[in-house]
């Protein structure tokens, strides 16, 4: 499996003491990682302070300190993005702050695999990045580094990277990137400059899935997507738009936090099997099971809403429209429209309750306290 690629990044977009726009970098789809750079300007007490549109998530940032430069990295995986997003700054800094945001594919799992500790160093030639450690496999490595003191200082990558974007004015920064393949700690990433200054330097991982992460597992069988636009994204959705969704093999499990739906219409739905069970875990639940046997709804409309218990045998509802119900008063009804009605196996029974009614002679239909068979 390959790394996270970079692919675009937006114009960075100068601001003090104001709201500016920053646009959403060309080509985004959905499923994209966007990282969010924002270099805060120096400046007196009370210091700059930032506000973003929601919907982000912070990776780390560097406050700002009087006359000292800061930064803020946050992410969001695309999903039907706007043009831009907005960020504004309060207090006006003695240099401009700068705003940019970067597109990144190939994300998987968790996007953020391993973040390093930020730290300070006053250097007159090399950067030594600070180390940053992930079990995954095939990252992506992003690197940091800002003049934290504003002295014209240029920036350059070193040691392997790649230069994503050099901000050579307002307040001076590099962002840098390399593809990592094996797991354990990244180590020995440099920046150079040109002349001594203090910097603050950091760097993350991207995950690509390829280990850790979220995972779906099917213990000695298989799991499938298939169809249009099958996806696993960060938000936990699959989706097989115009096509289908399988899961198969043993201890597969289909759960949801809040109320279960499964429903086949003009087709089938089957449970089969010892202990098969369809259970709902609200007030006043309902139960499927089927100890020893089969139980089985087939058909357009086939509706099972109370307990229906055959012992050590089977219990069979078929035919067009089979419905088994409650009214009002509580009376039960089965149906079988143009089709049949059984009930076999040893102790098989139907049990309500509700006012006695006399049974129909002509008919043969007894409803009452209990019907056994």
């Amino acid at each position: 499996m390959a790394s996270p690629v970079y692919q675009t990044k937006s114009s960075p977009v100068p601001f003090n003491n104001e709201a500016v726009a920053v646009s959403v970098p060309s080509g985004t789809t959905n499923g994209d990682l966007l990282l969010w750079f924002t270099f805060i300007g120096g400046a007196a007490s009370p210091v700059p302070t930032l506000s973003f549109d929601s919907g982000w998530t912070q990776i780390d940032a560097l406050a700002a300190e009087t006359a000292a430069t800061g930064w803020d990295v946050r992410y969001r995986v695309a999903s039907s993005e706007p043009s831009s997003y907005n960020v504004s700054q309060t207090n006006a800094g003695y240099w401009a702050s700068v705003s940019y945001m970067v597109r990144i594919s190939g994300i998987g799992g968790s996007p953020i695999a391993g973040t390093a500790t930020k730290t300070s160093e006053t250097s007159s030639s090399t950067l030594t990045i600070p180390d940053v450690t992930s079990s995954e496999t095939d990252t992506l490595l992003i690197t940091l580094c800002q003049e934290r003191y504003e002295n014209n200082r240029t920036i350059s990558a070193a040691g392997g990277l790649t230069q994503l974007h050099q901000q050579d004015s307002y307040n001076r920064s590099l962002v840098c990137y390399e593809a990592i393949s094996a797991s354990g700690n990244v180590t020995g990433r440099t920046n150079t400059v040109v002349a001594s200054g203090t910097f603050s330097k950091w760097a993350f991982l991207i995950s690509s899935g390829a280990s850790g992460g979220s995972s779906i597992a099917a213990d000695q069988g298989s799991f499938s997507l298939t169809g249009q636009s099958a996806n696993l994204l960060l938000g936990r959705t699959l989706a097989a738009d115009s096509g289908s969704f399988t899961v198969s093999g043993q201890d597969v499990t289909l759960t949801k936090t809040t109320a279960y739906s499964i429903t086949a219409d003009y087709g089938s739905f089957s449970l089969a099997g010892q202990d098969v069970a369809f259970q709902k875990t609200d007030a006043g639940s309902y139960v499927l099971t089927a100890e020893v046997g089969l139980f089985s709804l087939v058909g357009q409309g086939a509706l099972a809403s109370y307990s229906m218990n055959a012992e050590i045998g089977s219990f069979v509802i078929a035919g067009q429209e089979v419905t088994f119900s409650i009214g009002v008063p509580a009376a039960y009804s089965l149906t079988a429209d143009a089709g049949s009605y059984s009930l076999t196996g040893q102790n098989a029974r139907l049990d309500w309750s509700g006012a006695p009614i006399v049974p129909n002679r002509q008919t043969g239909i007894y409803m009452g306290m209990r019907i056994g068979l």
